[in-house]
């Protein structure tokens, strides 16, 4: 038993440091030095003049130096410059499933840098509106607004998984000039740290929910190498989520062997080790 434990931890602590290693080998592919998360000081002067919103957090970050761009190997442009930004259809009594009926994603169909299509539902659209809503194979969505700060503005990529679908108007639609931008490296640039700082700053807060809107995304920096080092990079990333799920499926499958065994044990259809 003490030595299942032991390898169990071992397996855990692998899993989270290959984890902890593929955002660090994202940021040296990027070329990325983050500003230190200092501790902010309890009391501080700021000149309103300096503030990009009137928020606590954008007062601090101004004082602290967190509201610049990150120092990178390759230049920034903003994604308005880069693609295509667009709202989803709005959900209402009208447009319930009737003559036209497709399915849409919903802001639970998009996690952090994956879909979850478990379960999709339907929305009636009109022929004549489909094809400004309809998804293409590429499209990357970011949701609009989120209860936790961790994720505001995450990204998900559409691969044309279900024919005719739409999105929600919650889900902001980016559709990227392909010739300078691969949806895959947008993807892997917004969903980390550094890339979603933009939205954590510009994120409005009513009631406790985050939101950006379009505006925001449009003017979110991001790096812009040569489009070969954008696929080695996801090529590199791809490889290190691929080892990491095989940690994490062997911690788990782990964890599972041990709890069989102390139950035998607790049970009796197991004889204790002999010490």
């Amino acid at each position: 038993m003490a030595f299942g434990t032991l390898a169990n931890r071992c397996r855990q602590r692998a899993c989270g440091k290959a984890r902890s290693e593929l955002l660090g080998k994202i940021l040296v592919v990027f070329g990325n030095h983050p500003t230190a998360r200092n501790k902010p000081p309890e009391v501080f002067r700021a000149e309103w003049t300096r503030l990009g919103r009137w928020a606590v957090s954008s007062a601090t970050d101004s004082v602290l130096g967190l509201d610049k761009l990150a120092e990178s190997k390759f230049e920034y442009e903003r994604l308005g410059k880069l693609a295509e930004v667009s709202y989803g259809i709005q959900k209402c009594p009208a447009n319930r499933p009737g003559q036209h009926p497709h399915p849409y994603l919903r802001v639970a169909n998009v996690r952090k840098g994956y879909l979850d299509l478990s379960e999709v539902k339907q929305i009636d659209v009109p022929d004549s509106e489909l094809e400004s809503y309809r998804l293409q194979p590429g499209d990357i969505l970011f949701v609009e607004g989120n209860g936790s700060r961790a994720e505001l503005g995450r990204v998900a990529k559409w691969n044309g998984e279900i024919a005719d679908c739409v999105h929600q108007n919650h889900l902001i639609k980016v559709r990227v000039d392909a010739s300078r931008l691969s949806p895959d490296f947008a993807m892997i640039w917004f969903n980390t740290e550094i890339g979603r700082s933009h939205f954590i700053r510009a994120g409005k807060t009513s009631s406790g929910l985050g939101t950006i809107n379009s505006n925001e995304v449009r003017s979110a920096p991001i790096p812009l190498p040569p489009l070969e080092i954008q696929r080695k990079l996801v090529e590199r990333v791809t490889a290190g989520r691929a080892e990491r799920a095989r940690e994490c499926a062997a911690a788990a499958q782990l964890r599972q062997t041990i709890a069989a065994e102390v139950e035998a044990l607790i049970l009796g259809t197991k004889p204790l080790p002999r010490s």
